[in-house]
């Protein structure tokens, strides 16, 4: 969806950039945390005693980088078409 605003809005295209590369470090992330989060479907204690502080910290992280998106999204949509008017 992102890709299809960049090509609707070449001039975004660093911004767009810009949240399209938060994407590898966030998965990178997550999966980190689904690795450790193994340890729980094993019945035991996990060895990361600040896991639930990583977990937020992810939520926090996705959390603003969808807000914005949708965002940039939103504005550039709506520069288009107040274009049109």
């Amino acid at each position: 969806m992102v890709e299809d605003v960049a090509l609707r809005h070449p001039r975004a295209a660093s911004a767009i950039d810009g949240i399209v590369a938060e994407h590898p470090a966030m998965l990178q992330n997550l999966r980190r945390l689904m690795t450790a989060t193994l340890t729980y479907s094993e019945g035991r204690t996990p060895e990361d005693p600040g896991l639930r502080a990583r977990v937020r910290r992810l939520l926090d992280c996705l959390e603003k980088h969808e807000r914005d998106e949708t965002e940039l999204i939103q504005c550039l949509e709506s520069q288009d078409l107040g274009a049109m008017d």
